[in-house]
């Protein structure tokens, strides 16, 4: 399943969008939602907190795709290395092959570096990417 490639924010927002759209199952084959189900009305606090989180779920998973949904697969070499160096996506502050992008990294050790150093990447770049931009 996709899901193991996926950062932390994209596995909540994809579980919050499949709760939404099973409560739209339910509107469309019950005429009910999950709340009304459950007692409550759609006009009701934990309803409402739901539903935001569903909308707000389905923006992080449209504004935020390029974390982890990118298979890094396009691109020259140096252009994945690039893209991995840079800050993730996901807002977590660390760079790309040591968030969302770990799979693809892996994929790379044993390359010969980028910047032309002749070292492994993961021995140069990738272990100080500032010193070699």
């Amino acid at each position: 399943m996709m899901m193991k490639k996926m950062c932390g924010v994209h596995k909540v927002a994809w579980l919050l969008l499949m709760v939404g759209g099973l409560n739209w199952l339910l509107v469309g084959v019950l005429q009910k939602d999950l709340f009304g189900l459950l007692g409550m009305g759609m006009d009701s606090i934990p309803a409402r907190a739901v539903y935001l989180l569903v909308g707000l779920s389905a923006f992080s998973m449209l504004a935020i795709k390029k974390c982890c949904m990118k298979d890094g697969s396009q691109g020259t070499d140096k252009e994945k290395v690039m893209a991995m160096m840079k800050p993730c996506g996901c807002g977590s502050g660390k760079p790309g092959w040591q968030c969302c992008m770990k799979g693809e990294a892996e994929k790379m050790k044993g390359m010969p570096c980028i910047c032309g150093s002749g070292k492994k990447i993961e021995d140069c770049c990738m272990k100080s990417p500032a010193t070699h931009q």
